[in-house]
């Protein structure tokens, strides 16, 4: 059996009910704890708050991200986590449907800014592009 510790893979995720919530909307997930029973939620660094997790139900052909929204350790202990979906529609959906759900061993939210700054980067406002595309105007001296 392959083992990789840099994903943690949860199966059987099922989209329950969606919340709303001061923070906006929010969903609850339920998974599978086959194979996860003897983890201590309470002290488990698993599915912490801004963890980002991957949902799929076609073998990762199509995705749903989503960020962990509430950890309560009495839930995980029930198999639910309470998610907020990004960049899709609550109408998009689907709650019959079951999902493998991964999770990153690296902690999403300290990088969150730092992504979303660099999908907002174009070629024209690229910073330090001299230094690291080039200016196509033969060698230059990054430190000139």
């Amino acid at each position: 059996k392959l083992q990789n510790k840099a994903i943690r893979v949860y199966h059987d995720a099922r989209i329950l009910f969606p919340e709303i919530t001061p923070q906006g909307i929010t969903h609850q997930i339920q998974f599978s704890l086959d194979g996860l029973r003897s983890i201590r939620w309470e002290n488990s660094k698993r599915l912490i708050f801004g963890s980002l997790v991957c949902l799929s139900s076609d073998n990762f052909q199509t995705l749903l991200f989503a960020t962990i929204a509430n950890r309560d350790p009495k839930k995980l202990a029930d198999g639910r986590i309470d998610v907020f979906f990004q960049g899709v529609s609550s109408d998009n959906l689907t709650v019959q449907q079951t999902f493998v759900m991964v999770e990153s061993s690296s902690y999403f939210e300290a990088y969150r800014h730092v992504l979303r700054s660099l999908q907002l980067v174009s070629e024209e406002n690229m910073p330090f592009q001299r230094y690291i595309v080039g200016e196509g105007r033969g060698d230059v001296d990054p430190f000139a």
